[in-house]
């Protein structure tokens, strides 16, 4: 399964923002511009698009279970059976690797 990333991020989200789409994002769906989100396909790797090199926050599903984990870290779970979408904030120079989404 795909996973929605960003390119824009603003400083009053914090560190986690709720919904299926950010307020930042004016180009949704487009890989060849800035303020934009797209589906990251399986397999796929942001840094490959030159407006992505730089991404910003990932997007959990609702209704579903992702594990993920940092470069050299520890695998983590957000759970959102019941919940909306939220999207989490990546930081400077950090990986995020998608290990499993449960719908």
């Amino acid at each position: 399964m795909s996973i929605r990333i960003t390119n824009c991020w603003r400083d009053s989200y914090g560190v986690w923002e709720n919904g299926d789409k950010l307020s930042c994002v004016t180009h949704p769906n487009s890989w060849s511009s800035y303020y934009a989100d797209v589906e990251l396909p399986v397999g796929g790797w942001s840094s490959n698009h030159y407006y992505y090199y730089d991404t910003d926050a990932i997007r959990f599903y609702k209704g579903c279970v992702t594990r993920y984990h940092f470069w050299g870290g520890s695998i983590q779970t957000e759970d959102r059976r019941g919940k909306d979408s939220i999207w989490r904030k990546i930081y400077d120079v950090n990986h995020v690797y998608i290990d499993s989404i449960s719908c």
